[in-house]
């Protein structure tokens, strides 16, 4: 799983499984790794499911990893109930602005069903700026622009099969665990 995402080509990295499937706790794993890189975890419940909820989230998150870069976008974030058209562009002006590489997680994305926080997630991703990288977690497939991604060459998968131990590592686990 760590080579997966120790590859250096993609841009979004999706991890999908059941519940109680280690996503979370693959994803931690390889996120404490990361050193000095500028990052953030969200987890997003059924409550995020809002856009200007989720993305007063995320940017606040964002704001969290580089510290003023992202202040004048989160105040516009929270001064309103319903975010403005040019949201999405301030917020990567702003990223653009910020030199070094941001990763975020965002952890439970099966409870965004919202279209327009979809809409825009995939945008995002789509202008990601610089040597960004956003992982996502999820128990499905999510609403997102996965297959096109991947087609760029843009897209690392984890899925349940990937998360799961092999039989040898199974052996191994039962004979350390007596």
């Amino acid at each position: 799983l760590a080579e997966v995402l120790a590859q250096p080509e993609w841009r979004v990295a999706l991890v999908t499984g059941g519940p109680a499937t280690g996503k979370t706790v693959a994803v931690a794993q390889w996120f404490g790794t990361l050193g000095p890189i500028a990052r953030e975890w969200v987890t997003i419940d059924a409550h995020d499911d809002r856009p200007e909820r989720f993305w007063l989230m995320f940017t606040l998150a964002l704001e969290r990893a580089v510290p003023g870069a992202f202040a004048q976008t989160a105040a516009a974030a929270a001064d309103v109930h319903r975010l403005p058209p040019e949201f999405l562009d301030r917020l990567l002006t702003a990223w653009s602005a910020v030199a070094d590489p941001v990763v975020i997680v965002l952890d439970d994305i099966h409870h965004l069903q919202s279209s327009q926080i979809t809409d825009d997630l995939g945008f995002v991703v789509d202008h990601l700026p610089g040597r960004s990288r956003m992982v996502l977690t999820s128990r499905a497939d999510p609403r997102l622009p996965v297959s096109r991604w991947r087609g760029r060459g843009w897209l690392a998968e984890l899925r349940q099969r990937d998360l799961a131990l092999t039989l040898p590592e199974t052996a191994e686990l039962f004979t350390a665990l007596g």
